[in-house]
Order: structure tokens, then C-alpha cells, then sequence
């Protein structure tokens, strides 16, 4: 597999990312797809599927993205007796239905714009353009399906070969864009063991505010896919050191540097987070883990001897 001049370097056929690729592509609902929108749609796969194959992991979700507008892409879709759903076709995405597959097609999208963004003046000619608009270098990937070429604008094979996380572009103006994108790079920075790169760090550092903005039930989704990473323990103190932490569970503040007693090694913050990587990843235990001693600050008692007691703090947590 080569990618696209410019664009990051190339695979070697044995290359277990460049075989993970070629398989997405070669399933029959992809097959169906590029048959039924012809090379002139500019079919490209993107998103995680594109960035997980690259590093030979799995990713189920499939989504693709055109050149074509929404409407002729439903019409060619028709035309192939292929199912669809206009699940978002005023902002450019249609949902291709099959039996035991799913795949979203969205027009390619100008930068700037939010998904729930709608009209003609969203959708942009080329993948280039559209990848300028995502989060990430890693998530700015796209696999070309009709040249079998990685498109990749903005370095991020090398960032997923040094194992870092980057802002596309000016990083200002990609948290800007949506602040729910700070908790993104916490989920796909250090979550998944990657770091956060200096500029990146600054950015979010100076947007962490903007989160108070984003609705509970985004930010709570987001939160609970962080804690089920594999290093989310470093992932909170990433948050912590950015000031995000303190916004969105603003329980756990207390708890930075509290002392514990000689039972314990470490204050209540650092044993939340070691309880927590020592749980099984599943949403219910490790939110759990996180709130089992959080009730210890209020509860703190000395006794005559000096000694520190958190009585019933559990209750309390």
C-alpha cells in the first residue's frame, strides 16, 4: 500500500496495517458501495477504523466519506438497491444500511464546522479540506478506497508511530470548535498511553473553561470511555494538571493531596487512581473505584493520639 504524495510514508505489503485496510476494503458492503458511488465519489475511508487498522487493532465502526452531496449519494444508493436512513442528511450524513452492517457516508466538510452545522456552504471538494477540520493528526487519516492510498495531510502515521497526541492545525481554534475535543485527548493521548504534545497541552490548558459549555450527558460519555482506557489513571492527572479534572467532577477536588494515615501510601487522589487501574475495565466498577473514598475529607477525625480517622466514609463517599 503507498499513501498519496506528501501524505506520510509508505506501508510495506506485509505490513499488518496495510493488510487490516485492504480487508475493510474488500468486505462486501464496502464493495457494494464503491460499486454503487463509482470512482468519481472519491470514496474514503476515515476516522477510527483508519487509525486503529494502522496500529493492528480492531475498531468495528466503519465510516466513510465523498465528494458527493448527501442527495446523490441516496440517489446512486437507490439506484444499487442499497438501503439507506437520512439520519443526518441535512449535515451531510446518510447511513447505508445493510444486514448486519452499518456504515455512515458524510460529504466531505469544510473546517470550522460543528456536525450539527447544515447547508450547502458546510460541504467542501476535497478530503484534504475535510481532514483540515478534525481533531487530531491520528484521527486526520483517511484511506483512499479507489487508489488504496493513505491520506495523511498532517503527520499523524508518525504521531501513531511515536505514540502522540496533536491538535490538526492550530489547536486553539480545534478546542474552540468543540470543547468536548479536550476530554478527546485525554481518551486518546494518555488513556491510550500516548503524550499529549507541548502546544496541544497549552491549548487545552487555555480553553479548559470553555467545557462548562458542553452538556453533561457529552461530557459524561466521554468521562466514562476515558476511565475504561487502558492508563486512565494518567489520564486524570493529566486532566488535573490542565484544571479539567476540577470541572467536571468537581468531588474529587478534596481529595488532591489529602492525607491519608499510615495505613495507606498515598493521599486519597494517587489511591483512587490505583484502585481504579487495578478494577476490571467496566464503566459500572471503575466509576466505583473512583468514588469509593472521595467521601474521606469530609469525614476526617483525629484522635488524642494524633491519629487520622475517616468513620464512616464510605457512606459518606
Amino acid at each position: 500500500m503507498a499513501t498519496s504524495p506528501n501524505h506520510g510514508a509508505p506501508f510495506s505489503a506485509s505490513d499488518p496495517g496495510h493488510k487490516k485496510l485492504l480487508e475493510i476494503s474488500e468486505t462486501p458492503e464496502i464493495k457494494k458501495l464503491l460499486a454503487a458511488l463509482g470512482p468519481e465519489s472519491q470514496l474514503h475511508l476515515v476516522g477510527g477504523a483508519v487509525r486503529d487498522a494502522l496500529i493492528n487493532s480492531e475498531n468495528k465502526d466503519i465510516d466513510l466519506t465523498t465528494k458527493f452531496h448527501p442527495s446523490k449519494v441516496s440517489e446512486l444508493l437507490e439506484k444499487s438497491n442499497v438501503r439507506w436512513e437520512p439520519t443526518g442528511i441535512e449535515h451531510g450524513t446518510i447511513l447505508a444500511v445493510f444486514s448486519d452492517v452499518q456504515i455512515e457516508i458524510t460529504t466531505f466538510r469544510k473546517p470550522g464546522r460543528a456536525r450539527t452545522d447544515r447547508g450547502p456552504e458546510i460541504f467542501s471538494g476535497s478530503i484534504e479540506e475535510d481532514l483540515a477540520g478534525r481533531d487530531f493528526t491520528i484521527n486526520a487519516l483517511a484511506f483512499d478506497l479507489n487508489s488504496q492510498m493513505v491520506v495523511d495531510p498532517f503527520g499523524g502515521v508518525d504521531d501513531l508511530k511515536n505514540g502522540m497526541i496533536r491538535a490538526v492545525g492550530n489547536a486553539e481554534m480545534r478546542f474552540r470548535e468543540d470543547p468536548l475535543r479536550i476530554l478527546r485527548m485525554a481518551r486518546f493521548g494518555p488513556a491510550a498511553n500516548r503524550t499529549i504534545e507541548k502546544q496541544t497541552f497549552a491549548a487545552a490548558k487555555a480553553n479548559k473553561d470553555s467545557l462548562l459549555s458542553i452538556s453533561q450527558e457529552r461530557i459524561r460519555d466521554e468521562f466514562i470511555k476515558i476511565i475504561c482506557g487502558e492508563s486512565a489513571a494518567e489520564a486524570l492527572r493529566q486532566l488535573r494538571m490542565i484544571g479539567a479534572l476540577d470541572l467536571i467532577l468537581p468531588e474529587i477536588v478534596p481529595s488532591y493531596d489529602f492525607e491519608q494515615n499510615d495505613f495507606h501510601r498515598f493521599d486519597v487522589f494517587e489511591h483512587t487512581l490505583a484502585v481504579l487501574e487495578n478494577c476490571p475495565r467496566e464503566p459500572l466498577l471503575r466509576l466505583t473505584a473512583i468514588f469509593h473514598d472521595l467521601g474521606k475529607p469530609a469525614t476526617l477525625s483525629v484522635g488524642a493520639d494524633g491519629r487520622r480517622h475517616f468513620y464512616k466514609h464510605e457512606i459518606e463517599s
